[in-house]
């Protein structure tokens, strides 16, 4: 009898713990391996920076190929697929797969989140690891500017693609496969699913939704539908202001009823503030103007 097939090697990878990448041996990628990362040593996320990078180009460029262009100049689905594949596998490890945020956070989880740390070096789970992720995040305002880079590159990419988010993933899987089964992927599409049948949902759906929605609430950056729709509209009426506060959402809202407001900002705000005004914990507006207010006077017993 013939001997089985071997198997495909997975996207995961192959390397200890301070030289992870994508495996160069992913059968999908071996031609964007070849034509865009060549000469790359694999390790430290390297190889998987190099494909990602290229993906992000043609995504942001929506390329479209010119007569001397053929598909072998593009990034292939099947490769994005799988470089998805290891950004998940990231997003599980984000304090020892994750070379950035292992590099630029290491004092800061050090001397921010101790027990964190601690706990994590005695046992190396993901909940672990994802626990020193959010202990920084809580954090943010005291980070150092790298660290705060590596954090925030993170939130944007979980806050797109809630995937990338583990725990909120793994709570509200079974009610994305029945509810949103037809929803596209990215750009926040699958957490606006989430919202719109927020009724439909498990309970424990709904409190990892409610808890990741605090953690940004307060940043445009972290609401990819409401900074798409309002691109032109924040320099237009909220130029100079900081992101991250709730300073500029407030100052859409305030602005949503000027008739130069784009039609595109006044609904996706209406509904960014829809969801977000059932709690204080979830309305920048509150967050932003009354934060030391809510420090002192709402803490739990």
């Amino acid at each position: 009898a013939e001997a089985p097939a071997p198997k495909a090697p997975m996207a995961r990878p192959t390397y200890g713990p301070n030289e992870a990448d994508i495996s160069p041996r992913v059968p999908q990628c071996q031609r964007e391996f070849g034509v865009f990362c060549k000469g790359i040593t694999p390790g430290r996320n390297r190889l998987f920076s190099c494909i990602a990078r290229q993906i992000l180009k043609q995504s942001k460029a929506q390329v479209e190929l010119t007569p001397a262009e053929t598909l072998e100049d593009l990034v292939s689905s099947e490769c994005a697929a799988a470089v998805h594949t290891y950004r998940i596998e990231l997003a599980t490890h984000p304090m020892t797969m994750n070379y950035a945020m292992k590099m630029q956070c290491g004092r800061d989880a050090n001397r921010l989140c101790a027990a964190e740390v601690k706990a994590l070096n005695a046992t190396r789970t993901m909940d672990a690891e994802l626990a020193v992720k959010h202990c920084l995040i809580s954090h943010k305002r005291q980070l150092a500017s790298n660290c705060f880079k590596a954090v925030l590159s993170v939130q944007i990419a979980a806050s797109k693609d809630i995937r990338l988010e583990p725990r909120t993933h793994q709570a509200c899987e079974a009610d994305l496969a029945k509810l949103c089964a037809n929803t596209r992927p990215g750009e926040g599409h699958l957490r606006y699913c989430l919202h719109r049948h927020r009724e439909e949902l498990s309970g424990e759906c709904v409190e990892q939704l409610f808890e990741s929605e605090a953690r940004k609430a307060a940043d445009i950056r972290l609401n990819p539908r409401l900074a798409h729709a309002c691109k032109s509209d924040v320099p237009r009426f909220c130029d100079n202001m900081e992101p991250g506060s709730g300073q500029i959402i407030t100052c859409l809202a305030l602005h949503k009823r000027s008739p130069h407001m784009s039609h595109e900002c006044v609904r996706e705000l209406n509904a960014f503030l829809q969801i977000h005004t059932s709690s204080f914990k979830l309305d920048p507006r509150i967050a932003s103007l009354c934060r030391h207010d809510i420090e002192r006077s709402c803490q739990p017993p």
